[in-house]
């Protein structure tokens, strides 16, 4: 192992780690669904997206897109399987 003073740079993963992203998203969900079939229906939706997308960016089927216009898209899609006009 390399003394300490040798490390400049230490990176790790947060989210799902440190960070419950998807209890928080759960829980803005949970003030937009019906029930929480619907919670859940739209949580999976919110995942497939994310995923999906960021595979498709590792593939070079996509061009590179950060994380924000990624959940951006992901939201729209939730809003309208939601049946949500409001922008806000």
């Amino acid at each position: 192992m390399p003394p300490l003073h040798d490390i400049d740079t230490i990176v790790f993963d947060i989210l799902g780690t440190l960070v419950d992203d998807t209890g928080a998203l759960r829980t803005a969900l949970a003030g937009v669904a019906s029930d929480a079939g619907q919670t859940d229906d739209l949580a999976a939706l919110w995942d497939r997206h994310v995923s999906t997308e960021q595979r498709r960016v590792n593939a070079g089927e996509r061009a590179y897109a950060p994380g924000a216009v990624i959940d951006r898209e992901a939201a729209q899609a939730v809003a309208d399987a939601a049946g949500l006009t409001d922008p806000a």
